[in-house]
């Protein structure tokens, strides 16, 4: 509340300061008041489309799980900047594949994932992850091959990313080879239980996995 009644000073006395509307919306957003959280987010990218649009595609994204217009902000950003944006420590290429990939849009999800990549000229930059979600599409496609050897460039890059077990294990339940998938769910629970699992304290993760569900998926294929 105090917060609330500083920025509201500040308001009155800079209304066209659009970081002021920009750090007076994260509050509303964090505890979910959308409807004035984007409010001020859009006063802030009416006077400085630029800056803010990032943050605006980024809460959209991960918080409203709205790809749809995450994606008009992402992509109108990407066309008013000359350098590759980083909303919120993301690669803008990512995000967008991130999203094309909840709507269902895989084509246009591995396009993005493809351009992120080739965007990162340091190769120690490329989220690991990235090609857990490559491989997810692949197994939704049943090129199963394929993604076995996505799940393990993961692996390959960093080995406590439990999804790349989780999603490993699902594409052999498909193939019918269940003990792989038993060990793969087995690695995947080991690491959830040791904290090795994408998640935030506010928002559900893309494609996030449960240390309950991978339990019923073993206590399943043990019977």
């Amino acid at each position: 509340f105090l917060s609330d009644y500083m920025f509201d000073r500040l308001l009155k006395s800079e209304p066209k300061n659009s970081k002021f509307w920009w750090e007076s919306s994260v509050a509303y957003n964090k505890r979910g008041d959308f409807n004035e959280g984007m409010r001020r987010l859009n006063k802030a990218n009416s006077l400085n489309a630029t800056d803010h649009l990032g943050y605006t595609g980024w809460i959209k994204y991960t918080k409203l799980k709205d790809y749809e217009n995450a994606l008009k902000d992402l992509h109108r950003l990407d066309k008013l900047s000359n350098v590759v944006e980083y909303p919120w420590g993301e690669n803008i290429y990512y995000l967008m594949g991130l999203s094309y990939q909840g709507l269902g849009n895989n084509d246009s999800a591995n396009f993005y994932y493809d351009k992120f990549i080739d965007s990162e000229k340091n190769p120690a930059n490329i989220y690991p992850r990235v090609f857990t979600y490559k491989g997810k599409i692949e197994t939704d496609k049943t090129n199963y091959s394929k993604a076995l050897n996505f799940y393990n460039k993961t692996i390959a890059l960093d080995k406590n990313i439990a999804e790349a077990y989780y999603y490993k294990a699902e594409t052999f339940v498909e193939m019918n080879e269940l003990d792989s998938a038993k060990l793969n769910y087995k690695l995947s629970l080991k690491l959830v239980k040791n904290g090795y699992k994408d998640q935030d304290s506010y928002n559900e993760r893309f494609l996030e996995i449960y240390k309950l569900e991978i339990e019923d998926k073993l206590r399943k294929l043990n019977q």
